[in-house]
C-alpha cells in the first residue's frame, strides 16, 4: 500500500483557471513541468493556433491537445480505450517521474493528475470500520485548477477519482481519456 503526491506536478498547477480555459491551462502546466518554462495563454495561442475563443467554445478535443503539446516538442498521446490504457503500475510510475505528467480528461474538463493513493479496502458498517487487506482501493489524485463556485476559493484544489471509475468511464466512451507525455526513449 502506498500514497504519493508529485510535488513538482502539484506546484505547476495554475489556479484559478480562467473560465472554460482548462485545455490551455493543462497544456501550460505540462509545458511548465516538462520544459520548465512558464508560458502565457496568448503565447500558446500564437504558437498553436488554438485561440481562447475556440477553447471557451469547447472545441479543443484530445487531438488538438496533442497538437498543442507537439508545438512545444512534447510528445503527448491519448488513451481513450480500456484496451490500450496503461496498467495501474505504469500509471504509478509515470506519476512518480519528474517529466511524465498525465492530463485527465473527463466530460469536457481537462486537469492534471498529481498522485495516487493505494490502501486496503475499508468497510464501514456504521458502528465500526473493518479493514480488508486482501483487497486494494486505488485512487488518482487530481489537482483541479478551476474554481467552480464562489465558495471554492476557500476549499482545496485536490480531488480524487477511483481507478475503477476512470476505467469504467473510458470503457463506456463517456468523453474521457488520459493524455500522457510519452517517454522519448519509448518512441
Amino acid at each position: 500500500m502506498e500514497r504519493f503526491i508529485n510535488n513538482k506536478f502539484l506546484s505547476s498547477v495554475l489556479r484559478p483557471q480562467p473560465a472554460k480555459l482548462c485545455a490551455l491551462v493543462s497544456i501550460a502546466e505540462i509545458i511548465k513541468i516538462v520544459k520548465e518554462q512558464d508560458v502565457t495563454f496568448d503565447e500558446i495561442s500564437t504558437i498553436t493556433g488554438i485561440t481562447k475563443k475556440l477553447a471557451i467554445a469547447g472545441r479543443v478535443g484530445n487531438d488538438k491537445m496533442i497538437k498543442m503539446a507537439q508545438a512545444y516538442d512534447i510528445p503527448l498521446t491519448s488513451y481513450e480505450t480500456v484496451q490500450v490504457l496503461p496498467d495501474w503500475e505504469s500509471i504509478k510510475s509515470m506519476l512518480k517521474s519528474e517529466h511524465r505528467p498525465i492530463i485527465y480528461h473527463s466530460k469536457g474538463h481537462y486537469c492534471l493528475l498529481v498522485g495516487f493513493i493505494e490502501e486496503p479496502l475499508l468497510l464501514n458498517s456504521g458502528d465500526h470500520i473493518k479493514v480488508d487487506r486482501s483487497k486494494t482501493q486505488k485512487w488518482l489524485v487530481i489537482a483541479d485548477h478551476r474554481v467552480k463556485y464562489k465558495t471554492d476559493h476557500k476549499s482545496g484544489m485536490l480531488e480524487m477519482v477511483t481507478w475503477y471509475t476512470v476505467r469504467q468511464t473510458i470503457k463506456n466512451n463517456r468523453n474521457c481519456a488520459l493524455l500522457v507525455v510519452v517517454d522519448k526513449s519509448e518512441t
